[in-house]
């Protein structure tokens, strides 16, 4: 028995040399081509320079001490470009009798960085605060900065700040659409638009392009009123005219402007209603909105296909034939239509259904007014030969 307890006693002192590391006690002894151990402390150089940076230096609690001078701690850049880089220095002086220590807190935006040219400073010099900053959103109002932290006792933090205004390069008004209402046969569709700068005070518009025959945009300079009003320094005023000439019911054109102080061309969609010779109303069962020229078809199953119809009133003065509808152009393509007289012209007025239809088994769609279907139909009216409708619909 005395023999077994002898023998664990030997195996456990073994046993505790090895876990302990031999001889020398420590638990860091390697096999050769192991990996080193790495201190769960260990830190890298730049985690190391950016705990440093963001250390406060201690305030000096007995002379001689540091004094810290800034004569400006708020920059005022005025206005500045979205993504337009700016950057400003501030001198930061030592008058005291000690030598000042400086560090940098953290900004109150990550648009802002700070960068101090030396952490001490001694007597009689100085040393720069540069700071950098860069807005990616319109801030009319922008003010960042943070705090520099020294060991002088009456100045153990300082705020350093920059503030002014960011904004686009140049402001369009109304902004991508273009409204300008109803067109009739003898009248044709105004409106007026804006350009302005609130950064730029001498910039031009180098071009005018729209996509549309019935379309005529002119620039003017704006009055000192209006500029005054929108805070602008530079301003055109855009007089939109569409001619009385578009089809009847729903038009758009896109126009495009290119100025002088913006990288991209600037885009906007006029729109217009014709209202005049042909008129479209809505019939039982049907949802159309006039203002926008859109028939609402709803959900439907493919299996099933879909009908609807509108009323025309048309003015068939002066015309040698019956109303009729001369050619069709959809998307989708299946789209059909096809009228229907309600009555007998009286006075050369005419009445007639007009059916929208989609035969069963057609492939599924889905139109939103966003993206509407659309369809234009040709007729043999004489001074207003074409209906363009848009459409809402859904099948599964």
């Amino acid at each position: 028995m005395r023999a077994v307890v002898v023998l664990l006693l030997i195996i456990g002192a073994v046993g505790a040399y090895f876990v302990l590391g031999g001889e020398s006690g420590t638990s860091d002894q390697r096999l050769p081509g192991e990996y080193p151990v790495v201190s769960q402390d260990a830190t890298s150089s730049k985690e190391r320079a950016a705990q440093k940076q963001s250390e406060r230096p201690e305030v000096s609690k007995t002379g001689p001490y540091p004094s810290l001078v800034a004569e400006e701690k708020q920059y005022l850049f005025g206005r500045m470009e979205i993504d337009e880089e700016g950057e400003h220095r501030f001198e930061i002086r030592n008058e005291g009798e000690a030598v000042l220590e400086l560090s940098t807190g953290k900004s109150t935006c990550q648009c802002t960085k700070f960068e101090l040219e030396s952490r001490r400073v001694e007597p009689g010099e100085s040393t720069w605060l540069t700071v950098r900053w860069k807005a990616k959103t319109r801030d009319n109002s922008f003010r960042h900065g943070g705090d520099v932290y020294t060991n002088d006792p009456e100045n153990e933090a300082l705020l350093f700040t920059v503030e002014g205004a960011v904004d686009a390069p140049v402001e369009m008004l109304p902004l991508k659409i273009w409204d300008v209402g109803a067109v009739y046969a003898d009248r044709p569709g105004i409106m007026s638009a804006g350009l302005g700068s609130r950064i730029y005070d001498d910039f031009t518009i180098e071009s005018i392009a729209y996509e549309s025959e019935f379309v005529e945009v002119n620039a003017v300079p704006m009055t000192a009123d209006v500029l005054k009003d929108n805070n602008y320094l530079t301003g055109y005023e855009l007089k939109i005219r569409v001619a009385p000439e578009i089809p009847s019911g729903r038009f758009s054109a896109d126009v495009t402007v290119n100025v002088s102080c913006a990288k991209i061309p600037l885009v906007a969609t006029i729109q217009a209603v014709k209202r005049g010779t042909i008129q479209v109303l809505p019939a039982p069962g049907t949802i159309f909105a006039p203002d926008e020229m859109m028939v609402r078809l709803g959900h439907f199953r493919a299996s099933a296909g879909r009908s609807v119809k509108l009323q025309l009133i048309v003015n068939e003065k002066g015309m040698e034939e019956p109303f009729q509808i001369t050619s069709v152009n959809a998307e989708p393509s299946f789209v059909q239509a096809t009228l229907e007289p309600i009555s007998e012209p009286a006075n050369d007025v005419g009445r007639y259904w007009l059916h929208l239809k989609i035969d069963a088994g057609k492939p599924r769609v889905s139109y939103n007014s966003d993206s509407p279907a659309r369809i234009e139909i040709e007729t043999n009216h004489p001074t207003d030969s074409q209906i363009v409708l848009a459409m809402e619909m859904s099948s599964s």
